[in-house]
C-alpha cells in the first residue's frame, strides 16, 4: 500500500492528510474505463466529440488519470465535489469558459458551477464516480438523483431507469 499526501495536486482532497492508495489498482486502467463509459453515455445520447480513449489528446487522458485519483481519494465526495475538482485543474492550466469546447482556445462550456451544468454533463459525472467505486469494489456515496436545479430551468429527478432506458 502507497500513501499518498493529500495536498501534492489538486485531484487529492484535504490539505495535509495521508491517505491509502491501493497499489493494486492500475489507475490508468480505472481511467480508460471511466473514460470510455462516459464516451459511450455521450454517444448514445447524440453528442460525437469524445474521441476513444487510445485517440484521445494526452491532456484528456491525464485529466481522467486526474478524476480516478480524486474518485479514489473521496469516496465519499458527491459528484459536484469531483466537478469543482475538475474545475479547478482546468484552470490551472489556462482553460475559460466558452460556449464550445475548444482545446487551441481552451475554451470549455463546462467551466461552470456544477448546478449550471446540464442534467446530461452531471450524468457523466456520476457515471465516471461509480466506475471508480465498483473497481474498488464499493458502492458509489451518492444515487443519481438529481434534486436541485438552478433558477428557471425545469426540475427533474432522474434514476437509474432514465439513464439506462430513457424513452
Amino acid at each position: 500500500m502507497v500513501l499518498v499526501h493529500r495536498g501534492q495536486d489538486s485531484c487529492s482532497g484535504s490539505e495535509g492528510k495521508m491517505t491509502p492508495l491501493r497499489q493494486d489498482l492500475n489507475i490508468e486502467i480505472i481511467a480508460r474505463v471511466a473514460h470510455e463509459t462516459n464516451r459511450a453515455y455521450w454517444f448514445e445520447i447524440g453528442g460525437s466529440s469524445q474521441k476513444r480513449w487510445d485517440e484521445a489528446e494526452q491532456w484528456q487522458r491525464d485529466s481522467a488519470v486526474k478524476g480516478v485519483k480524486f474518485a479514489l481519494l473521496n469516496p465519499d465526495g458527491p459528484a459536484s465535489a469531483q466537478h469543482d475538482a475538475w474545475n479547478a485543474d482546468k484552470i490551472r492550466d489556462g482553460w475559460v469558459y466558452g460556449p464550445q469546447k475548444d482545446a487551441t482556445k481552451k475554451t470549455h462550456p463546462c467551466l461552470v458551477p456544477y448546478l449550471e451544468l446540464p442534467l446530461e454533463q452531471r450524468v457523466k459525472y456520476y457515471l465516471f464516480r461509480h466506475v471508480v467505486a465498483l473497481f474498488v469494489g464499493s458502492r458509489p456515496a451518492e444515487s443519481l438523483a438529481v434534486n436541485k436545479t438552478p433558477a428557471g430551468h425545469q426540475q427533474h429527478r432522474a434514476t437509474k431507469t432514465d439513464v439506462l432506458n430513457p424513452c
